[in-house]
């Protein structure tokens, strides 16, 4: 049998090891005596469709996972939480559409831009208006998974007191619904530390919240059905209570 030279056993192996798919320096570090160095493992991401998301969507399917990716103004049930904490499995939402940075099984897909949670405010809501009770709204929105706090009064004056005194404790955002609106937002804003603003359409509330951390909205119920208001109020609670911006932290805060 014809000896082989150490040229000869190196291009062996390399083709050996080539067709098993090991690294180029694998007989490097086999000849070293050590196991061949393996790239890391990024942490497993679950995507997770929906404007709710509910325990039953993910139960079952989180081994491994690390983080969940939801949707930006997706809310995240209490029960669905529960199953998370334990595990340490963080929560991001999507800037951008799904459809942008979605993979074809459901994982965000490498440089899809995601940013870090907070957790949807308890919402205290109080309706002005004799003409809007405000149980069928706090159902719904309890049903959404938010904590909701609701009762009715008679007074503007005294709802906007009670509103203030809700969102004091910074884990609260206030809801007043009344058809004197205007007068609503002067007395609200007239008590420190609110920043109310006035409902308006989905997309310019969103940006007029951001723009003071505004943690109270006004909202006149004529016009709107309970959809409407609904969706209006998870979309003002669902990113948690909002920080005044630095610029306006002494006049507005």
């Amino acid at each position: 049998m014809t000896e082989l030279g150490a040229a000869q056993i190196e291009r062996i192996v390399r083709e050996v090891l080539a067709e098993m798919g090991a690294a180029p320096n694998a007989t490097a570090d086999a000849r070293r005596g050590r196991a061949p160095e393996t790239p890391p493992k990024t942490a497993a991401r679950l995507h997770v469709a929906g404007h709710v998301v509910a325990a039953a969507a993910i139960a079952g399917r989180l081994d491994g996972v690390r983080e969940i990716v939801v949707g930006r103004r997706a809310v995240v049930t209490p029960a669905a939480l529960d199953l998370l904490r334990p595990n340490n499995i963080a929560i991001v939402r999507e800037e951008a559409p799904a459809a942008a940075g979605e993979t074809a099984h459901g994982a965000l897909a490498v440089g899809a831009t995601a940013t870090p949670v907070r957790a949807p405010a308890r919402v205290c809501l109080i309706s002005a208006t004799r003409s809007f009770g405000p149980e069928p709204l706090a159902a719904n929105l309890q049903t959404d998974g938010l904590a909701v706090c609701f009762q009715q009064k008679d007074c503007l004056i005294a709802s906007a007191e009670e509103l203030a005194r809700n969102i004091a404790d910074g884990r609260t955002v206030g809801v007043l619904v009344t058809r004197k609106a205007a007068a609503a937002l002067c007395l609200a804003n007239r008590k420190p530390g609110v920043r109310a603003i006035l409902a308006a359409g989905p997309d310019a509330l969103q940006r007029d919240a951001d723009e003071v951390g505004a943690n109270a909205l006004i909202v006149d119920p004529r016009g709107r059905g309970l959809y409407a208001l609904r969706r209006m109020v998870r979309r003002f609670a669902g990113d948690g209570v909002r920080a005044c911006p630095e610029v306006f932290e002494k006049p507005l805060g």
